[in-house]
């Protein structure tokens, strides 16, 4: 059963517009499942706090967190995340399909404005894997393996993708892992997957700041150093800061 989210409730605490859902720094949906809302709300003040220089953007359903980030760079020119509870058209590399009907997984983007034309990228997505194996492994003790370019794997099966799309001027990072395990998913995928809870269980309130955290450092590093590699300060001045 879905219901409306408790835009009063945020709007007490973070002070967003109920008549646009967006104060330029998050928003909410109003279609997310009535027990995420603990979550979620859960979720926003966290990655607000640790994330101030970014909007946070809480979906429901959505065709592609890729897509949400893109318009709202389009629309607020700052950088953003975007979490959803489930997707209808996620999507990997070279366009192949992400499935995303499990509501308990991580449909997370992060769109970066200004540093799509900070040099290259293409092997930016392996250093953010390494990041994630190594954080989740001090952190959860969750032994994961980064198979080039952007995948995760747990027990030698996929647990988690990176997607890296360079929109004009905008970088846009997509991370999509399995947390619980969904019998309907082996059977639409050609390769081995899996999830956390295969070996300990790990909530959303764990893995989604922690991937954010992993992914933005990677991505202000990768820019700092091309800033300085082609000579563009002012690239670099463009890279937020909110780690």
């Amino acid at each position: 059963m879905r219901h409306n989210f408790s835009a009063a409730a945020f709007v007490r605490e973070f002070f967003v517009d109920t008549q646009t859902g967006n104060d330029g720094y998050g928003s909410v949906s109003t279609f997310l499942w009535e027990d995420d809302e603990k979550i979620f709300t859960e979720l926003y003040r966290i990655l607000r706090e640790k994330f101030p220089a970014y909007a946070v953007r809480l979906c429901g359903e959505v065709a592609s967190t890729q897509d949400v980030a893109r318009e709202a760079l389009r629309d607020l020119r700052r950088a953003i995340i975007v979490l959803a509870e489930c997707q209808t058209a996620g999507r990997g590399r070279h366009g192949r399909s992400w499935i995303s009907s499990n509501r308990e997984n991580v449909y997370l983007s992060i769109g970066f404005p200004f540093l799509g034309r900070n040099g290259d990228w293409m092997h930016c997505s392996e250093r953010i894997g390494g990041k994630i194996s190594s954080v989740f492994a001090k952190e959860f003790s969750i032994p994961l393996v980064v198979k080039a370019p952007n995948d995760l794997l747990l027990n030698g099966s996929k647990i988690c993708g990176i997607l890296l799309e360079v929109v004009g001027d905008d970088l846009i990072l997509g991370i999509g892992m399995n947390l619980v395990r969904d019998e309907n998913l082996q059977a639409h995928c050609a390769q081995p997957v899996t999830a956390i809870d295969d070996l300990r269980p790990l909530s959303k309130l764990q893995a989604v700041p922690t991937l954010c955290q992993c992914a933005i450092c990677c991505v202000e590093e990768h820019a700092k150093i091309a800033a300085k590699n082609f000579r563009n300060p002012a690239s670099d001045a463009q890279t937020p800061s909110g780690v």
